[in-house]
């Protein structure tokens, strides 16, 4: 019984429409291992370039892979109706074989209709752009967002697959395509609801302007600093970033003594700094007591 059991969902799973998320499902994963290994860095690109990518990737490979299977399931559904209309009307006599042509070609052009519209509004939505923003593209990395869709839709999909299919009557590509944009449709609010909640793990910090680092503690990260070279800790945390440092020759400074910013050079891209003194308070009646 656990045999058969088995083998019913690796065929579900290559079956169509699953096969389609399976395919991409495999991708994502593959994709997450070589991160894990090192092989790809999981990182959100200088200037957002590699989200900006990515994003322009995944909105093509959605429009183009829609695109491609509502054209390639309309061509099935078309060649089956006609296939099997001609078989059919080879072994019937005239008047029945006028019917059976005249409802086959009415199914057909229904069918054909209504994936053209669904198509058409399916990519309509996508080329508004407000799909991916909808997904949560632009507060997760689009490739955490892309594999939750992937994972939402293979996930309907084969329980559409092994629960719904099984019991809609007529040519089966017509409820494999009904299945196809069901899981679709339902990925994007699942997706949705995962992306969202991680949105403040991704947030950006971004670092204060560099004016307004003047008056601020810096901690010397090189071993000396003159007027040169010498590098600087500004910050605490997540919120640590290097800056370059200037400071006159014979200051002392030397790496992890505090510092003061006092000033920012824009020609050189520089902070001018110097030693931090902290003055120690005097005890009571120190000033009046005379000198041994």
């Amino acid at each position: 019984m656990t045999g058969g059991f088995v083998q019913q969902i690796w065929e579900l799973v290559f079956s169509f429409p699953t096969v389609v998320f399976t395919t991409m499902l495999v991708i994502a994963l593959a994709y997450w291992a070589l991160v894990m290994f090192g092989l790809f860095d999981f990182d959100f690109g200088a200037d957002g370039m590699v989200d900006g990518a990515l994003e322009g990737g995944a909105e093509g490979l959605v429009e183009g892979g829609v695109e491609g299977m509502v054209e390639g399931a309309a061509a099935g559904i078309e060649g089956g109706i006609e296939g099997g209309v001609e078989g059919v009307a080879a072994g019937l006599e005239g008047g029945l074989e006028g019917g059976i042509e005249a409802g086959a070609e009415g199914a057909a052009e229904a069918a054909g209709e209504a994936t053209a519209e669904a198509a058409d509004g399916a990519l309509e939505g996508l080329q508004a752009g407000g799909f991916l923003s909808y997904l949560g593209v632009g507060k997760v990395p689009v490739t955490v967002v892309a594999s939750f869709f992937t994972l939402s839709a293979w996930a309907v999909s084969i329980l559409g697959a092994g629960y719904l299919l099984p019991h809609i009557p007529g040519p089966a590509i017509v409820g494999q395509l009904g299945l196809f944009a069901i899981s679709v449709v339902a990925a994007a609010p699942l997706t949705r609801m995962c992306t969202l909640p991680m949105s403040p793990l991704f947030k950006v910090h971004h670092a204060d302007s560099k004016r307004s680092l003047v008056g601020q503690t810096c901690r010397i990260y090189t071993g000396e600093v003159d007027e040169g070279f010498g590098q600087a800790v500004v910050g605490e945390g997540a919120n640590e970033h290097m800056v370059m440092v200037r400071a006159p020759a014979g200051n002392g400074l030397k790496r992890g003594d505090e510092a003061l910013i006092v000033a920012f050079d824009p020609a050189k891209d520089v902070f001018r700094i110097e030693a931090l003194r902290i003055e120690r308070p005097r005890r009571p009646g120190a000033a009046g007591r005379a000198p041994r």
